[in-house]
């Protein structure tokens, strides 16, 4: 038996192919796991054949890539939206990735951790739309299948159960709703270098023990106060989106165009908080929290949590500055509405999530640049903000 925790969101959710135009079965890149791969080939007759044609040859491990048709959607959709595999033989047919997206799963000891990424279109509505801010539920679960799961049970082990309360920490900060998003970021950044340093000198052994005593300390926190840093700061910033936005949206035209990307950025400022922030702030905070569950930052790559929140930051970042400029490049009369907010968000977060080129970029970058760097550093960097 298994703690399942979960958004609550969760148990609202229905895969609609119709409804979501198959978004999933096109233009991305899948990866069947050997199990399944071995169950099409002792599939009877000439079905399990037919089934491989689509395939890449299997790799060493029994995985095998899916071949997409010309028009980059998946040999196996229908014209209903719906699956043909599943269709014919049932669920258990997909391959684990099919049969678990949009949910990502971990397993954490005794724990299964799940979450939905807004990368799928049904879900993203779920995720983004409540007012409310989002909660996580638990109940006890015997599940029949996992479908893709990381298990993170061993990197995860010096913390026993403390690295729930991290994470529900860092969630219940970014819903601080009386301070300015950027100063919720800032604090993250604060909270991650002091959790680095309670827990770096301690030995496996006392990990848990010394995160826990830091929780039960961050209860009576009080926040810094932040201040703007000067103002030609913004430029650094756009800098490194324009970098970033070369390789992960294909945008090496944007390295030329610092100057126009900069004026573009400081003039559009007012609309954006006023179109964006100022309706959907919530769309917003809601997707962060989620990101937060979905990577389960501050353990999401190796490295510090410092380090880990650096890139949480700078993908939100790189969000940030598409949703910005679509904004302000629409017509005065036309401003961006849920719907608008809603899909901009997903098709962003695909790149990011469903691109080699996407975290993978993130990533690499701040290991270049930013092992080492303050968090104050940091925060004046990329949030235009100084204590």
């Amino acid at each position: 038996m298994l703690l399942y925790l979960r958004p609550t969101y969760l148990e609202k959710f229905k895969c609609d192919g119709a409804a979501c135009q198959s978004n999933c079965c096109q233009g991305w890149q899948v990866v069947f796991d050997a199990a399944t791969v071995a169950k099409y080939r002792e599939l009877a007759d000439d079905v399990g054949a037919e089934i491989m044609t689509h395939l890449e040859p299997p790799a060493e491990d029994g995985s095998a890539t899916l071949r997409l048709k010309a028009d980059g959607r998946c040999p196996f959709l229908l014209s209903t939206g719906l699956c043909r595999l599943q269709k014919e033989w049932g669920e258990e047919f997909l391959a684990d990735i099919c049969f678990s997206y949009p949910r990502i799963t971990y397993l954490i000891g005794n724990v299964l951790w799940q979450a939905l990424t807004v990368t799928c279109p049904v879900a993203a509505e779920l995720i983004l739309w409540p007012d409310k801010p989002l909660a996580l539920e638990e109940k006890e679960v015997a599940p029949k299948r996992l479908g893709w799961a990381v298990d993170l049970t061993e990197q995860l082990a010096p913390w026993g159960d403390s690295w729930r309360g991290v994470i529900e920490r860092y969630a219940a900060l970014l819903g601080w709703r009386e301070h300015p998003l950027d100063a919720r970021l800032a604090m993250l950044l604060n909270m991650a270098a002091e959790l680095d340093e309670v827990t770096a000198a301690t030995a496996l052994a006392d990990r848990e023990a010394k995160t826990e005593e830091w929780l039960a300390k961050m209860r009576d926190f009080a926040p810094p106060t932040f201040t703007p840093v000067e103002p030609d700061q913004d430029r650094g910033y756009v800098e490194i989106m324009a970098e970033l936005y070369s390789t992960i949206y294909d945008r090496a035209e944007w390295r030329e165009r610092i100057p126009e990307l900069l004026f573009a950025y400081r003039a559009g400022k007012e609309r954006y908080n006023r179109e964006v922030w100022g309706s959907y702030a919530h769309i917003i905070e809601n997707y962060l929290v989620n990101e937060l569950w979905l990577r389960l930052y501050p353990f999401a790559f190796n490295g510090s949590f410092l380090h880990n929140i650096k890139i949480f930051i700078t993908g939100w970042k790189v969000m940030e500055f598409g949703l910005r400029l679509t904004a302000i490049t629409r017509p005065e009369d036309s401003p961006m509405n849920r719907k608008d907010t809603t899909a901009l968000i997903g098709k962003l977060a695909s790149s990011l999530d469903h691109n080699k080129k996407g975290m993978g970029t993130i990533r690499r970058y701040a290991e270049e640049h930013w092992v080492g760097m303050s968090a104050a550093d940091f925060a004046a960097l990329m949030l235009g903000l100084g204590v």
